[in-house]
């Protein structure tokens, strides 16, 4: 077997004692990633583009008591269409909190997989998780929490991301500042995305700032 791999770096965050603030770290930071690379997955350059690889964005934020991963995936889409369940596709999402966004001191790693009995149903199955010993499985569309309070939601969300493509093109072609917030090409999409909260005690080491990135691969015949 041998895998294909796409990677996105999401930026950091600075967890210190009595205040919270962004930082980017020491990396660079993407916003967004749809349809990168085009030789995989841009329908305009392949006629097989592989959408359910295709990492669409990986954000990281958090609240007063936890850190919230998400990472999207084969999104942008129509609303009528369905989410990307694909069994043969391997998602990691990494998380450091030792002071370097390129140290990995979590390794949450997800596949997707269809009930025996029931093969019109998807589950998933995710391992890594901050002091989490055992896989964590269950059926897709639903909440997921460990014993820890860690909680896992696998799913088809509305598409976060907002761009004007519009008016990036009239800024391109004019030379003039054309962007309109309220003009958002992302609009009526969805993506499918897999959304993890984690208690800040299971994953704050002292002041060090957390960064997180997230990998797809496909698993293909050698």
């Amino acid at each position: 077997m041998r895998y294909l791999k796409n990677t996105l770096m999401a930026g950091g965050v600075a967890l210190a004692a009595g205040a919270m603030v962004w930082t980017t770290g020491l990396a660079p930071v993407t916003a967004a990633d749809h349809f990168d690379p085009p030789t995989r997955v841009d329908p305009a350059a392949t006629m097989k583009p592989d959408l359910p690889a295709d990492i669409a964005d990986v954000y990281l934020y958090h609240t007063a008591t936890s850190l919230i991963v998400s990472m999207g995936f084969s999104g942008p889409q129509a609303a009528n269409l369905p989410a990307s369940y694909d069994r043969d596709v391997l998602y990691n999402v990494m998380l450091s909190n030792a002071g370097t966004p390129i140290d990995t001191e979590f390794n949450i790693e997800f596949r997707f997989g269809q009930d025996r009995t029931n093969p019109a149903a998807s589950g998933i199955r995710i391992t890594g998780l901050p002091g989490v010993a055992t896989p964590l499985v269950g059926p897709v569309e639903s909440t997921l929490t460990t014993a820890n309070g860690i909680k896992v939601f696998a799913g088809l969300i509305d598409d976060p991301f907002n761009f004007d493509a519009v008016g990036f093109r009239l800024t391109r072609e004019s030379g003039n500042l054309m962007i309109d917030r309220n003009r958002n090409r992302f609009t009526g999409l969805n993506t499918t995305a897999v959304v993890i909260e984690i208690p800040l005690a299971l994953i704050r080491n002292g002041t060090n700032p957390i960064t997180a990135w997230g990998t797809t691969a496909r698993i293909v015949p050698a």
